[in-house]
C-alpha cells in the first residue's frame, strides 16, 4: 500500500519511516505520484527519522542515487549523483525561512535527467536518498538508520493510496470512528469498501473523504476498508486500510519465573512478555502470521496491567522474525532481543564477519525487527565451563575497540589474533560496546539494544567462541556497558515517546523526560524506577550466564542517579548515597551469577563515593591518569602518585585502575611528538626519544601495584591523535574523535617500537608473577622529575627509578637494603653499600632493580626452539610475520599453497639476529584462500604457520 499525507495543501509522500516513535514524515515529494521524468520537489524533515541534522545551521546536501530494475538489493544504487563528501551545487538543500528543520531540493527534468540514466531499456523504480552536512556528518536518515527511498511511478497507470490513517493497520474498539481520506492519481469513480460491502463513492475526483463509525454490529478481529479507483476508460486501482476490534484482553498473570522478553521452553514453545504499563491492546506479528494482527496473536494482560504475555507453538528448527503492534500505533522490535535485524544496516555488514546471516523480511516490516532462533544456532559447547579469573588487583586490561584494530573489524579477526595478546602477556581484554548500537561502525556508546550483540563484528557463536579461546589462554573478558541510557532505535524509548518534544514521554517507565546531569548523551535512564531496575539486572545477568563474560566496565556510571545536577557539573561529583546505592544493588546481582564478577566503573566522582564504592569491591577508573602521565612523558613536572596508587587516595583496597590511556583521552606518544619538551639537543619531540619515554613511564606505571589498564596498541606508542579525521588530518576544533583510526600493525616491525612492546611484556610479567608486584608495603616519591617506586616483599624487594626530566639528573633512590641488586632490562647488577647512595640517570633513562634475580615469566619462546607467528590473520592487504630465532642464523622465509607449490619467497638464505625478527607479506595480488609460510634455519629447522587471505 502507498501511504501518504496532506499538508498545506500539497500531498507529502509518506516513505520508509518506522513507525516506531511516530508516523511524521521524514520526506515527502511533490507531486505525490512522480514518474522518472517528471521534475520532484523533495521535501526532508530534519525533525523526524534519526534526527542526526536536527537544529544544525550548516549547508545541508542530499546523497542521492536511484534504485531501478537493474538494482540487486534497495543498497544498489544506480547512478549516484556524487561521491559522499562532493557538494554539488544540484544536490544542495534549500532551507525553509520558517522552519529552519525542513529542508527542499529540485530533482529537475525527472530521474532520467537528473541522474543521467544512459541506459534507454533501465527502469528507474525509486530515487534512493540520505542527507549529510557539507563536510559528510552529521546525517540525516530513517527513524531506524536507513537510507531513505520515494517510489516512482509508471505514466499512465493510476495510483491509489490512503492518505490518512497513516499507517497500514489501527486497532479500534467500538465507538470510535476512523477517518478515512483517500487520494487517486487523477480523476476517477472513487469508492470505500467495508469487508467487501460499499459504504462511500463519489465521481469524477481524485480524493474521498469518510467517518467510519465502528459499531457493535462489527465483531472482533480483522476488517478490511478498500479504496477503489475506476475511470472511464477502464483503469483501476485499489487500495487497502486494515483494522482490528481487539478481544476483550484476558487478563491473567504470566506463570511463575517468566523472564521479561523471550522465554524459550523447548521445541518451538516460545513465551513471550513485554512489559507495557498503561497500554490497552498487544498484538505479535512477525513471519509465523504473515505480519498480520489477529486475535489469536494478542496477547494476555497481567492482572496489574504492567505487562502483557503469549505462548507461541511454533516449528522447532526453524528461524521466524517479529514485532509487537502496540495500541494499534507502534510497531517495536522486542527490547530483550538477543538477535535483531535492521533493514539500512545489515546490507552493509561483509559475509565474513556474519556468514548465513539472517535476512530483513523486507516488504514486510519497518524498523528493527527481533529474531527467534529454534535451529539449535544459539546452542554452544563451552571448552572452558568454568574460568578461575586473576585476580582483581593482578589485572592487566586491554581496552580494544575492534573497528579499529583489527582489518576484518571483526569477532573472528581479533579470535585470530589472540596470539598477539597471549604474547604481550595481558590477562583481561576489555572490549568497548560490542552491543547493539545505532549504524555499523561506532565506538558503540549510542545503544539501541542492551542484550543483542552488534552483528557487524559477527554472531553469537563467534563471540562465544572468542571469549572461550580467551579463557584457554587464561585471559577475561570485560563488557564496556552503556547502561546509562539509550538511544532512539530502544523500543524502551518508542513505547513512550512524545513526537511533539521529541523526547521521552512523562509516562515513561524507564526514561526521564530531561536528563538529571551533564554531558548526557541519548536518553537518560531513571535508575531509581524498579523498571530500569529490573531491565538493568536482566541484561548484566543474560551476559554473565548466556555468554560467560567475567564483568563490565560501566560508562559513565557517575550518571547512576536520580539527584538533579544538571546545569552545576560541580554538583554531580558530590557524594550522592543513593547512587551508592544503586552500584551496590547491580554489583549484588551480578555476584548471584558470578561470585567473581569483575566490576569497573568510569567515575571521577568525589573521592570520599569512590572510596566506599572501592571499599565495596568496585575497581575505579583513575581520574587525572591521562594528564598526569602524559606530562611525564612530554618532559614536564607531574606527581603521578594520585594517577596510580590507591594509597595517594587514602584507599585501604586496591581498586584503583590507573592507566596511562584509554579512549577517551588523547594519545601519549602523539603529544610527545608534537609538543614534548626541548632542552638543547635533547628533544622529546623526536620519535626515537619519545618512544624511549614510553618505556620510562611504562616502568614506572606497572611496577606501582594495583590492576592496570592498557588503551590498545600503546605499547608499540601508537601517535595518531584522537582528533584525527578519516582523511588523515587531525582536526584543530575537537572534531573527528569518533572517526575511524589509522590501522598501524606496521609499527611492530620498527625497531623501536618492539623494544617498547618488550618493555610492556617484561613489566607485564613482572606484575603477574613476581609476588612483590602483589605488595600493600610499597611507597612512591614521584613528586620530582627523579620518580623512585618502591616493593617490599620478604623474598625480593623491587626499586624502579627514572629521571623524567630532559637534562642528567643525580638522585637517592633509597634502596631498602644494602647488597647486590639486579637490573632486569640489562642484566647488570649493583652491589649496594650504602641505602642512601647517589644515582645518576641520563634524561630519560629508567632502571628496575631486584634484590634477587628474577627470572620474568612471560610468553617468550624457548631459546631451544624458534616460533612463527602472523597478525592479523586473516589479512586482506598485508600481514606482519614475526619469527622467533634461538641464534644468529642464515634465514630462509617462503609461502607455499596448499598443494605444497611455492608462491613467494620472502627471505632466501639471509643473516638474521638472534631473537625476533619480522617482515612484511603484501598479499593484495594474492587471491583468497590459505597459504603456508615457512622459516627456516641454515641447519634446515623449521616452523610453519597458516595464513589466511580473505578478500
Amino acid at each position: 500500500m502507498k501511504t501518504f499525507m496532506k499538508r498545506n495543501p500539497i500531498f507529502l509522500f509518506f516513505l520508509c519511516l518506522s513507525a516506531n516513535i511516530a508516523t511524521a514524515q521524514v520526506v515527502y515529494t511533490t507531486p505525490a505520484f512522480p514518474t522518472e521524468t517528471d521534475p520532484v520537489t523533495i521535501t526532508f524533515d530534519a525533525a523526524q527519522g534519526s534526527r542526526g541534522l536536527f537544529g544544525f545551521t550548516g549547508d545541508v546536501y542530499i546523497h542521492t542515487g536511484v534504485i531501478t530494475n537493474l538494482s540487486t538489493t534497495t543498497a544498489d544504487w544506480k547512478y549516484v549523483k556524487a561521491a559522499w563528501a562532493t557538494n554539488l551545487p544540484a544536490c544542495k538543500m534549500t532551507r525553509d525561512a520558517v522552519n529552519p528543520n525542513l529542508y527542499t531540493v529540485v530533482i529537475t527534468g525527472g530521474a532520467r535527467t537528473f541522474y543521467a540514466m544512459t541506459n534507454g531499456s533501465e527502469i528507474a523504480q525509486k530515487l534512493a536518498m540520505v542527507f549529510r552536512g557539507a563536510t559528510g556528518t552529521p546525517e540525516g536518515k530513517t527513524a531506524a538508520g536507513g537510507d531513505i527511498f520515494a517510489d516512482l511511478y509508471s505514466s499512465g497507470i493510476l495510483q491509489t493510496a490512503f492518505q490518512t490513517p497513516a499507517n497500514d493497520y489501527g486497532v479500534y474498539n467500538v465507538n470510535d470512528n476512523i477517518p478515512l481520506l483517500a487520494n487517486a492519481s487523477q480523476s476517477a469513480n472513487l469508492q470505500f469498501l467495508l469487508d467487501g460491502a460499499p459504504i462511500s463513492s463519489a465521481t469524477a475526483v481524485s480524493s474521498l473523504q469518510y467517518s467510519l463509525p465502528v459499531t457493535a454490529a462489527l465483531s472482533a478481529g480483522n476488517h478490511t476498508v478498500a479504496f477503489t479507483a475506476q475511470t472511464g476508460t477502464g483503469l483501476k486501482d485499489t487500495a487497502f486500510y486494515h483494522f482490528i476490534i481487539p478481544n476483550a484482553a484476558l487478563v491473567q498473570d504470566a506463570p511463575a519465573n517468566t523472564k521479561n522478553g523471550i522465554n524459550y521452553n523447548g521445541g518451538g514453545n516460545v513465551r513471550l512478555k513485554l512489559v507495557a504499563p498503561g497500554k490497552s491492546s498487544v498484538y505479535v506479528i512477525g513471519s509465523f502470521n504473515n505480519w498480520t494482527p489477529s486475535g489469536a496473536y494478542q496477547l494476555k494482560k497481567s492482572q496489574n496491567g504492567d505487562y502483557f504475555w503469549i505462548d507461541l507453538a511454533l516449528a522447532a528448527g526453524q528461524k521466524y522474525t517479529y514485532q509487537y503492534f502496540i495500541d494499534g500505533q507502534l510497531r517495536v522490535a522486542d527490547a530483550y532481543s538477543e538477535v535483531i535485524l535492521n533493514s539500512g544496516d545489515d546490507p552493509y555488514i561483509p559475509a565474513a564477519n556474519y556468514p548465513n546471516r539472517p535476512l530483513y523480511p523486507t516488504g514486510k516490516a519497518t524498523g528493527n525487527v527481533t529474531l527467534l532462533e529454534l535451529d539449535g544456532a544459539a546452542d554452544y559447547t563451552w571448552q572452558v565451563p568454568s574460568f578461575t579469573k586473576p585476580n582483581n588487583k593482578d589485572l592487566v586490561v586491554y581496552e580494544l575497540l575492534i573497528r579499529d584494530w583489527v582489518s576484518k573489524q571483526s569477532f573472528q579477526n581479533v579470535l585470530d589474533s589472540l596470539n598477539y595478546l597471549q604474547k604481550l602477556g595481558v590477562n583481561c581484554i576489555q572490549f568497548m560496546p560490542v552491543n547493539e548500537f545505532e549504524g555499523n561502525l561506532s565506538w558503540g556508546y549510542n545503544p539501541s539494544f542492551h542484550m543483542a550483540l552488534d552483528k557487524y563484528y559477527g554472531s553469537r557463536q563467534t563471540y562465544k567462541r572468542l571469549i572461550d579461546e580467551c579463557h584457554k589462554r587464561g585471559i577475561a573478558v570485560v563488557m564496556d556497558i552503556a547502561l546509562n541510557h539509550c538511544f532512539s532505535q530502544c523500543p524502551l524509548a518508542q513505547m513512550y515517546w512524545n513526537s511533539a518534544t521529541s523526547s521521552p514521554a512523562a509516562n515513561s517507565p524507564w526514561l526521564n523526560v530531561v536528563a538529571k546531569h551533564e554531558f548526557n548523551v541519548g536518553y537518560d535512564f531513571n535508575h531509581e524506577s524498579q523498571y530500569t531496575k529490573d531491565y538493568v539486572d536482566r541484561v548484566l545477568t543474560y551476559w554473565l550466564s548466556e555468554f560467560k563474560v567475567d564483568g563490565f566496565r560501566f560508562d559513565l556510571s557517575k550518571g547512576f542517579t536520580q539527584v538533579n545536577t544538571l546545569g552545576n557539573l560541580g554538583a554531580w561529583g558530590q557524594y550522592d548515597q543513593s547512587r551508592i546505592n544503586l552500584l551496590n544493588r547491580m554489583l549484588t546481582v551480578m555476584k548471584q551469577t558470578d561470585p567473581t564478577v569483575i566490576p569497573i566503573l568510569e567515575h571521577f566522582a568525589d573521592n570520599s563515593e569512590e572510596t566506599v564504592l572501592s571499599n565495596n569491591g568496585f575497581l575505579l577508573w583513575a581520574g587525572g591518569a591521562n594528564r598526569d602521565y602524559n606530562e611525564v612523558s612530554m618532559g614536564f613536572p607531574a606527581d603521578i602518585a594520585n594517577a596510580s596508587s590507591y594509597k595517594a587516595r587514602g584507599w585501604t583496597q586496591s581498586g584503583l585502575m590507573s592507566y596511562m590511556e584509554n579512549h577517551d583521552e588523547e594519545r601519549l606518544n602523539y603529544k610527545n611528538i608534537t609538543f614534548g619538551a626541548v632542552n638543547g639537543a635533547y628533544s622529546v619531540r623526536n620519535l626515537a626519544t619519545a618512544l624511549k619515554r614510553q618505556e620510562m613511564v611504562a616502568a614506572l606505571f606497572f611496577t606501582v601495584p594495583g590492576p592496570k589498564m592498557i588503551y590498545q596498541m600503546g605499547e608499540l606508542g601508537y601517535d595518531k591523535s584522537i582528533f584525527t579525521c578519516s582523511n588523515g588530518t587531525v582536526s584543530t576544533t575537537g572534531g573527528c574523535r569518533l572517526d575511524q583510526k589509522p590501522l598501524l600493525w606496521n609499527y611492530y616491525t620498527d625497531p623501536n617500537r618492539l623494544n617498547l612492546f618488550n618493555v610492556y611484556k617484561k613489566m607485564i610479567g613482572l606484575k603477574t608473577s613476581l609476588a612483590a608486584f602483589k605488595t600493600n608495603n610499597f611507597t612512591l616519591s614521584t613528586n620530582t622529575t627523579y620518580k623512585v617506586v618502591r616493593l617490599l616483599d620478604p623474598n625480593t624487594n623491587v626499586i624502579t627509578m627514572a629521571n623524567t626530566g630532559t637534562a642528567a639528573s643525580t638522585g637517592v633512590p633509597a634502596f631498602p637494603a644494602t647488597g647486590k641488586w639486579y637490573e632486569v632490562f640489562t642484566g647488570d647488577s649493583l652491589t649496594v653499600t650504602n641505602t642512601n647512595m647517589q644515582i645518576t640517570l641520563q634524561a630519560g633513562e629508567y632502571r628496575l632493580y631486584t634484590s634477587t634475580k628474577v627470572v620474568v615469566s612471560t610468553n617468550d619462546v624457548p631459546s631451544s626452539k624458534f616460533q612463527l607467528s602472523a597478525f592479523p590473520n586473516p589479512t586482506s592487504a598485508e600481514t606482519t610475520i614475526a619469527y622467533w630465532l634461538p641464534e644468529t642464523t642464515n634465514a630462509t622465509v617462503t609461502v607455499f599453497n596448499l598443494l605444497g607449490a611455492p608462491i613467494a619467497n620472502l627471505l632466501v638464505n639471509t643473516s638474521q639476529n638472534e631473537g625476533l625478527n619480522t617482515l612484511i607479506w603484501d598479499t593484495n595480488n594474492v587471491p583468497s584462500g590459505t597459504y603456508i609460510v615457512r622459516v627456516q634455519n641454515a641447519a634446515g629447522a623449521s616452523d610453519v604457520k597458516r595464513i589466511s587471505v580473505i578478500k
